[in-house]
């Protein structure tokens, strides 16, 4: 998604490329702990937190983007994507509170 936003809106562009690579890392520690069979219990609270966090990137993004605040005045992605984004973020965190709940 970074790459929908335009010259003047490199702030948003570098938050956007921090959260995919701290994404992206929490994944890959994911994926090599269940390749090694290893529970994914401590990564439950981990993602928790990141995805909360991200959750409150991207509701800023979707206001500015509704606002019209964003500078530049537009970008090439539609509010409404940022908002299929939020909800299944959202989705994704009561699945991981779910789990961390079956966990205790």
């Amino acid at each position: 998604m970074a790459l929908y936003f335009r010259p003047g809106q490199e702030a948003y562009m570098k938050e956007m490329l921090q959260w995919e690579r701290q994404i992206r890392r929490l994944y890959n520690e994911i994926g090599k702990a269940f390749r090694a069979s290893r529970s994914p219990e401590p990564f439950i609270s981990i993602s928790i937190n990141i995805m909360k966090h991200w959750g409150g990137f991207l509701q800023r993004l979707l206001a500015d983007l509704t606002r019209c605040t964003i500078p530049g005045r537009q970008m090439n992605v539609w509010p409404r994507i940022v908002d299929h984004m939020i909800r299944e973020n959202n989705y994704f965190i009561e699945v991981l509170e779910i789990l961390q709940k079956m966990r205790c």
